[in-house]
């Protein structure tokens, strides 16, 4: 589900946005790009997998063997930079 607010402003801009341009192009080009877009407004799945990996570093950090390479790894999936 989309959160309300994040909704009604991206709804704003591609109202005006659409205005704009529904004269200057292609109509079925214009209803690809639209469905492509649509598509990227629902964030769901990033956040239920951000919930995820969280719970799973915070579970990681309660073990009481040592557990930095799994931190590491996780680290490294999410793109996470080390310091040296």
């Amino acid at each position: 589900m989309l959160d309300e607010e994040r909704f009604q402003s991206i709804r704003s801009r591609m109202e005006r946005a659409i205005d704009e341009i529904r004269e200057r192009v292609d109509e079925n080009r214009f209803e690809q790009e639209l469905i492509f877009y649509l598509e990227k407004l629902d964030i769901t799945e990033e956040k239920v997998r951000l919930a995820n990996h969280l719970n799973y570093f915070l579970a990681t950090l309660e073990e009481t063997q040592s557990n930095g390479r799994k931190l590491d790894s996780s680290r490294r999936r999410w793109g996470v930079k080390s310091t040296p």
